[in-house]
């Protein structure tokens, strides 16, 4: 169990978020800091933010993890730049630990996989343009 705990909140309720984190925290100081949504697209705030303070266990804390749209940013900024023990928390209580192992041979293949996948979907609307605009004829 760390001995302290700090939790950058991007959404949902705060009292819920803390509720949710206190398996992790335990008996340990347990932070909790707003954390805005556009910020993750900055790494040099990011960097500063979960370099700033002294925590010995630092966690990123949303509604829903299942609607977090930024957990491969999120978990790669908590490798870099968090020290310690490394999570992602909702209000439900879902916990993920961020870990290399998983990062590299899970999180890293599968976003791989969405771009390959996402680009062969693009290719191939592309490729069906010129037939379907002369199929529906040209319109002014």
């Amino acid at each position: 169990m760390p001995s302290s705990l700090t939790i950058y909140h991007l959404s949902g309720r705060p009292e819920v978020l803390r509720a949710a984190a206190a398996s992790i925290a335990g008996d340990a100081s347990l932070v909790l800091r707003p954390f805005e949504e556009k910020k993750i697209t900055s790494p040099s705030l990011v960097r500063s933010a979960l370099r700033e303070g002294r925590h010995e266990a630092v966690a990123f804390g949303c509604k829903d993890l299942t609607l977090q749209r930024f957990q491969v940013a999120l978990k790669f900024y908590l490798l870099f730049f968090g020290s310690g023990s490394r999570f992602l928390v909702d209000e439900g209580g879902q916990i993920i630990t961020v870990s290399w192992s998983s990062f590299l041979f899970v999180d890293v293949p599968r976003f791989i996989l969405e771009a390959i996948a996402s680009l062969a979907v693009l290719l191939h609307a592309w490729a069906r343009l010129p037939r379907l605009k002369r199929s529906y004829g040209e319109r002014p």
